[in-house]
This record gives C-alpha cells, structure tokens and sequence, in this order.
C-alpha cells in the first residue's frame, strides 16, 4: 500500500462525481455522466459513460468542455441521447447509436473500480439533430420509435423590466424574464444524421418536465404559472394527434418528478399540495388525467420523498426522482434519518419498501429497466458516489472512479449519536475526530460545530469534503439534525416553525455539551461555522454566548425584516417560517434578527457571500458586516463575485477551494495550535 496523507481542499480538482445514470429499457446498456472540476478552465468537464452490462465494454464520450445533461435512451435501447450546451451557444440534442460505439471500440477495457478512461467515441459519429437557443430541463422519447419530444423556451429579454407579481427574480436564474415555450417533435430517419423537425404546441409559460403515455397518445408536461405566487407549477395533458392542451392539475406548489403509469390513465408525480411549500414534507402522488382525481400514495409514510444529506463534492443537485419498473410498483427516492434510499411502492398501496441494502446510505440518483433492473449511485460518509447494478435483490458494483485517489489519501468515519433535547425530542449527531479511534487520540483538539441551511435541509451519510479537510487540518468536527431538520416526519420538521434561535440552538448547544465533556475536545477552542439558515444560526449562537473563540457564517440571514423583502422567496418564505408578514409585526421578525444582538458580538467572525445570492442576499452580510465593523469588533467580508446560493457546490471550483482553504486559515488562527496538513 502506498503512503497515505491526508485529504486537501485541491482534492476536489481530482474527485470524479456521477450523475445520471440511465439503464436501456432492455437491461442492455448502462450510461452515466462523471463530471470534474476543471482547473484550467474555472469549470466542469462533462463525459458519457456507456457500458455493455453483457460484456462489460466501456467507451466513453467526451463533452469537450460542454455542459451535458439528460442523458436519455431510445425506447428499444439502440440510441442514446442528450443535451449538450456551452456558453455563448446554442443548445443541442445530441444522439449516438450504442452498438456503434460500441463495436467500433470492441476492444475497450472491461469496467472494474480500477478503470481508466480509454476508447474515446469518435466525434464523427456523435450527430447533432436538433439545436435551439434554450432547450427544457429534459425531453422524452415516443414509445417504440424513434422519435423525440423537446420543450423549447424563449425568453423575451427587455432593458427595461416591468413586474406585477410577487415573484420577479430566482436564485440561480436572477430576474425572472417572460418565457413562452413550445413542443417539438423530432424524427429520425434510418441514420440519426438525418432527422425532421414540427412544431406541435405552443404554450404560455415556460414548460419543466415532460412524459409520454405507453400508447404515444397523450404528452403530459409540468408548466410553470405566471398567474401563481412562487415556484407553483400545474400539469397539462397534450393530445399528440389533435395538438391540443388540457390543464390537468392547478398549481399548489412545486413539482419536482413525473413518470406515466403503464396503465396510460394516472401520472404519478412528487410535490406539495398545500399552503406551504419549505417545512411541508414532498409526497408522492397519483392523479388520473381524465377525471383529475388526485390522491396522496405516501400519506402514511411521513418521510420526505427526496434525497437529502447527499455531501457537498457533486456540483449537480439530485432531484427527486420516481419510476415504473418492472410492472406496475412505483420506484423513489426517500430519506429516513438522514439515510437516502431506493425504496418502492406496491401498486395496491400500503406502506413503502426500502429495497437495497445498509452499505448504500446516500443514494443520489437511479434508473430502472423494463424487467425491473435498477441502476443506481450511492456514497457514504467515507467515499464519493459509485456506480452499481441491483438485480434481484443482488448489487454490483460497476465503478468506483474514485478509487486510486481514495486509496492515497485518508479520511474519517463519523461516530452517530443520539440524544434526548431538553423537551425530551429525539435528536441525531455526528462527531468526526482527526484520529480514527477515540481510543488512540493522544490529545485535546479544537472543535468545529458545523451546522446545515434550510433550517429544513438535513445531514446525512454522503461524503462531505468540508469535514474531511476540516478533519485533516486538526480539528473535531460535530454536525447535528436539529428540530427543523428534514428525514425525521412532518412534525419534527415543523418544530421550528416560529421558534428560529430558541429550541433549534439548544438542540445543538446541548449536543456541543455532550461532545465537549470528553478529554478528547479542547472545550477552551471551540468555533462555529455554518451556510444559508446555518449562517444565520452562527451569528445567533455569536450574539447569545460567548463561548466559541471563532465562527464563520456563509451566506448568511441577518436581518430577518430585510431578507422579507429582497430574498426571492422571502414574502412566502419568511411568513411561512415566522407567522407574520413584515408590516404586520416587524417587531417580532426583528427580535428573531441576529443584527438586533450585534453589540453583544465579541467572537471573531469570518463572513462569506456570493455576490449573485438571491436566496439569501449579500444585503444580509453587508448587514452583519456594516454593524460589527462599526462597534469595532473582529470581522472579516469576503465576497465572491459570482454564483448563486448554491455556489458552495456548483459554483466555480477555485471559489470552492479557496472557501475551504480559507475556513481551515481562519480556524487555525484563531482556535490556535492548528497547522493544516497534520497526520
């Protein structure tokens, strides 16, 4: 074995994540994109992964340097597609035909976890068969041929903007432009190189995610609202033969999945229906399209049906995800303390089974064959996600394409543990030490209480590089599922509805007690650090204690009165959380605000903002700095000039390393006696 060190922020440059995956519906073929953080170019390098599952033969497909996404096979599995798209440039179907590539590269390495990227599909026989400005998030093939249905948007842009709704800008999008969107068909003619392309529809807003009925008949699609406050989507139902629309359910809320039934009546789909869209847990539900009854199939179940606690190393985020397979049992994604899973649903109801095993706690993406086979990717606390095959009750691996880098460098596992909150409420933490065994540590180390967003976000078991160079640089790292969080049911979720900074902080001050009793923490060099609402929570836990000797707050709430307005979801947000709106009672959005206790700040404070936040505006930081600047405390502002609230993991890689290096600066200097690159 070679000498191991530890792991370093620069790692990130070198961890390959998968995202994806797609298993042909006739078990065939597997593909899957990996995707790196590219040093030269500030960005994301994009490949294909294709896999004989029969004769384990991989060819790989290189983006060269364009964005990929949707990755999408034929109905009878002979051809793969996908959206390409690059800045500045059209955006592109793209299609390949799988036994070409394939054969053409017969001699392509078997897949093992040891791979190397060899035989490259030529450029030639990738073709191009449809471009268009801006493409939908995802497209769909005709059932049993080959044929594509594409979602096209056009923006209409203005110098001036004039808004009339609540609603006029998105984190990640910016201001909300008019989009109109219409439905392409796209046929293929013998050789993908040929193709023909009709305009079927054309719609008023712009279209999300779309399905197509086993029959061909009917197209159902998920529509964003102009007419309805914040992020509510409806679905429609097009008639592929007469080209008609019909509004199939209203909007209540976000829709994050849509699959067809094979039974060509119900759409089976994963959202809210409810006043309120943050704290309410997503569900699973059927809706026929023809009488438009809806019914909720996970009622009973009090889980989120979405994967959470995924790691902070993939720079795509993980959708909710659902899937017939293998007749006519629903497949999901769902999250049960903190551990994300494959779980399926019998078609008669009743309670949802979880399907794979415990060695798999952060499932991120999945897909099924027709005969049931499924494709998956999964990590732990200890290693990136992997490829694997489940069939039958019996996985395989595929591949692992961290494994030489894994192999090289160390990293640590996270002791669990449970506790009882002052209110006897159950709560769940992890504690990572720099030394594998607390049986062997041979001194006090400074800790880090490192706290999550939302506040209905949730930790979990997937690898997260933030701890692990924490870790490598000398510290203890304690993370906590706090009321509030998700993956413990609807009631613990809502427990800090109306209660920001009072049993939500217990909750955590109580499991920095617990931790800090032992002789292996330094209870005299403990900071505090956290993102979004975890920001917002270490410039409370600053204000009301002086017991951290340093904390770091990214991206941080402030000022709960301001955020109302000028955060992209703060009127529906902030009442939904606090109860009021800001005119009704800013007294008590202010009593709840962090700003209203920064005379009583006197720990150093490390702030960080992306300049494009619109989810929790740099107004916040600026706030917080401004206020702490002038009383004179230790305060430092970094600011990034560019990404959005999500610029921690898809936003550019030197920003991500430079965060990460510059937290392990920041606690070294100030806990003391801290020298990153330790054993």
């Amino acid at each position: 074995m070679p000498t191991t060190r530890t792991i370093l922020p620069d790692d990130l440059y070198r961890i390959q994540c998968l995202a994806e995956p797609q298993i042909s519906p006739d078990g065939r073929w597997a593909a899957v994109l990996v995707i790196v953080a590219d040093k030269e170019t500030d960005g994301y390098a994009y490949r294909i992964r294709l896999c004989d599952l029969e004769t384990d033969n991989v060819v790989i497909v290189a983006g060269d340097r364009k964005k990929i996404r949707s990755l999408r096979f034929s109905t009878d599995g002979s051809i793969l597609a996908w959206i390409e798209s690059a800045p500045m440039e059209k955006e592109r179907i793209c299609v390949l035909r799988v036994d070409e590539a394939l054969q053409i590269h017969s001699g392509a390495e078997p897949i093992s976890s040891k791979s190397k990227y060899e035989g490259v599909v030529e450029p030639a026989i990738v073709h191009e068969v449809f471009t268009s400005e801006r493409l939908g998030k995802t497209f769909e093939w005709y059932p049993g041929k080959q044929v594509l249905y594409i979602p096209v948007l056009h923006v209409t842009h203005s110098d001036i903007k004039v808004y009339q709704r609540p609603h006029y800008k998105s984190d990640g999008v910016g201001l909300v432009e008019l989009v109109t969107s219409e439905i392409w068909e796209v046929q293929l003619i013998d050789d993908p190189s040929r193709s023909t392309t009709t305009c079927l529809y054309e719609h008023p807003d712009a279209i999300a995610s779309l399905t197509v009925d086993a029959t061909g008949k009917l197209l159902v699609f998920t529509s964003d609202s102009k007419d309805k406050e914040f992020f509510a989507q409806e679905i429609y139902a097009l008639d592929l033969k007469s080209r008609t629309g019909t509004l199939v359910l209203e909007a209540q809320g976000p829709i994050s999945a849509l699959a067809f039934a094979p039974d060509g009546r119900q759409i089976a789909w994963i959202g809210h229906r409810g006043p309120r869209w943050n704290d309410i847990t997503q569900a699973l539900w059927l809706t026929d399209v023809h009488t438009r009854d809806t019914r909720c199939t996970t009622q009973a179940f009090d889980r989120p049906v979405a994967p959470y606690g995924l790691g902070d190393v993939r720079p795509l985020q993980a959708p909710s995800q659902l899937s017939f397979g293998g007749g006519n049992a629903l497949l999901f994604l769902a999250s049960d303390h903190g551990v994300s899973s494959l779980y399926r649903l019998a078609e008669a109801g009743g309670e949802p089974q979880r399907i794979l095993s415990d060695e798999h706690p952060a499932v991120s993406y999945f897909s099924v064959s027709a005969s049931g086979d499924v494709l998956f990717t999964g990590g732990t606390p200890t290693r990136p996600d992997a490829l694997y095959h489940w069939r039958e009750g019996k996985e395989k691996l595929l591949f692992d394409p961290n494994s030489t880098l894994f192999d090289e460098i160390q990293v640590r596992e996270p002791h669990k543990f449970t506790f009882d909150a002052r209110d006897h409420l159950p709560i769940e933490a992890w504690l990572m030490l720099p030394v594998g065994n607390r049986a062997h540590q041979e001194a006090s180390y400074p800790l880090v209480l490192v706290i999550h967003g939302g506040p209905h976000n949730a930790y979990g078991y997937g690898f997260q590089m933030e701890f692990q160079t924490l870790c490598a640089a000398g510290f203890a790292v304690l993370y906590v599922n706090p009321r509030g969080s998700q993956t413990y049911g609807q009631s613990f979720a809502s427990a800090v509805i109306g209660d920001w900074g009072g049993e939500d902080a217990q909750d955590l001050l109580q499991a920095l007690d617990m931790v800090s009793a032992n002789d292996f923490v330094d209870a005299d060099r403990i900071g505090v650090t956290g993102y979004s609402y975890g920001g917002f929570m270490t410039n409370w836990l600053i204000g009301h204690s002086n017991r951290f000797r340093a904390a770091a707050a990214g991206g941080c709430v402030a000022n709960l009165v301001s955020f109302h307005g000028t955060s992209d979801i703060g009127p529906v947000f902030g009442y939904d959380e606090h109860g009021t709106h800001v005119w009704d009672d800013p007294a008590r959005l202010w009593q709840r605000s962090p700003i209203a206790f920064a005379k009583n700040v006197d720990t150093p404070l490390l702030l960080y903002h992306a300049e494009t936040d619109d989810r929790c505006p740099i107004g916040q930081s600026e706030e917080f700095y401004t206020a702490l600047a002038t009383l004179n405390k230790n305060v430092t502002f970094v600011r990034y000039s560019q990404g959005s609230h999500l610029f921690l993991t898809q936003g550019r890689p030197s920003f991500r390393v430079d965060r990460m290096n510059r937290l392990i600066g920041w606690f070294s200097k100030t806990l003391n006696e801290c020298s990153f690159g330790g054993a």
